[in-house]
């Protein structure tokens, strides 16, 4: 039934999107913790001096500190994003049928839900991650609870809008991008290969980052 192969589909989109949040989120947290570190201290002088100074006084574990959170947080979060922008494309009639604008419309809509998820994840990843804040709580439960007691539920949306402002064109631009490079390099009627996957993967994270780093310094 039409319906049923809806339902098969959704599920493909959330367990695709669930497994590249998990492998994708160990990868990269390192860079993350780091690249926060830049964000909110002067002290080091690049990101090399930052690694080496963290791993230094800190330990190799420092660079991972707050890992928990993100990891649920980027399972749920890409799931939920394949799963806005497939269904959003399969009710335009397939994404194999859109224009790219059309592509970056479906892309625009994954923003939506998503920031509703990713805002009390990275604030709680951030509070943990930060140089001024790191060391006050022993984990991400007892940074939850800190911000509850203290500063109340709502704190945990604090840069929600600047989540909302990042998310909707950096969903755009993240499908955009992998769509026209995965195109680009399929046979006109093929079907796309692992190359074309990984190639369209790789400009779409990096187009994604570039248009939205400013909104994600804000926030």
């Amino acid at each position: 039934t039409v319906m049923g192969s809806e339902a098969r589909e959704q599920i493909k989109d959330l367990g695709a999107g669930t497994m590249a949040g998990l492998s994708s989120k160990v990868i990269e947290y390192p860079f993350d913790t780091i690249k926060v570190r830049l964000q909110t201290s002067s002290k080091y002088r690049g990101l090399f001096h930052c690694f080496q100074d963290m791993v230094r006084t800190e330990g190799v574990s420092s660079l991972f500190r707050g890992i928990t959170a993100p990891i649920a947080g980027a399972m749920l979060e890409t799931s939920l994003m394949f799963w806005a922008y497939g269904t959003s494309a399969r009710m335009l009639g397939g994404k194999e049928n859109l224009s790219l604008g059309g592509i970056m419309f479906c892309g625009s809509l994954s923003g939506i839900p998503l920031s509703a998820w990713l805002t009390p994840v990275e604030y709680l990843k951030c509070r943990l991650q930060a140089a001024h804040t790191a060391k006050l709580y022993s984990g991400i439960g007892g940074c939850f609870m800190y911000t509850i007691k203290n500063e109340g539920p709502l704190a945990l949306f604090r840069g929600g809008t600047a989540t909302l402002l990042r998310e909707v064109p950096g969903g755009a631009v993240y499908f955009g991008a992998y769509e026209v490079m995965s195109r680009r390099l399929t046979p006109e009627g093929g079907k796309a290969s692992p190359l074309a996957v990984i190639a369209g993967g790789s400009m779409a994270g990096l187009s994604y980052w570039c248009s939205i780093m400013p909104f994600d310094v804000i926030k």
